[in-house]
């Protein structure tokens, strides 16, 4: 091989033509979280600070004061006759809120949904854990 670098293809380097460029730049561009839609309920993860335990309980009170909250779900709501089958967790036997058991630092173990994303967001921060 003689060569340090293949020779450029036919269209390399050569500028992209965005068709939502003007529009973008300009303000004028449409983007999904502008659409504003009624009646809609925000959702937000509270997650465990370990990486392997059980949760031995979750503290909730503080959570559920904040305004807006609709709703906090936890394993004690999800139905234990079935593996829930959320997103691709289908092939694991570890589902989103299926027990007590953490298996991984991050890993859901309540789902705060309110009226806003805001109240969604800092209900979720204020849930406590206590772990085995």
């Amino acid at each position: 091989m003689n060569q340090a670098a293949p020779a450029p293809r036919e269209n390399q380097g050569d500028p992209v033509v965005r068709i939502d460029a003007r529009l973008k730049v300009t303000g004028q561009a449409g983007y999904p979280a502008d659409i504003v839609t009624a009646n809609v309920a925000y959702g937000a993860l509270a997650t465990s600070s370990i990486a392997r335990g059980k949760v031995s309980g979750l503290h909730t009170k503080d959570a559920r004061a904040v305004p807006g909250v609709l709703d906090i779900v936890t394993y004690d709501d999800m139905d234990k006759t079935d593996t829930p089958k959320f997103g691709n967790t289908g092939a694991s036997s570890i589902g989103p809120l299926h027990d007590k058991t953490v298996f991984h630092d991050g890993q859901i173990i309540a789902l705060v949904v309110a009226e806003t994303f805001e109240a969604a967001e800092e209900a979720a921060m204020l849930i406590r854990a206590d772990y085995e």
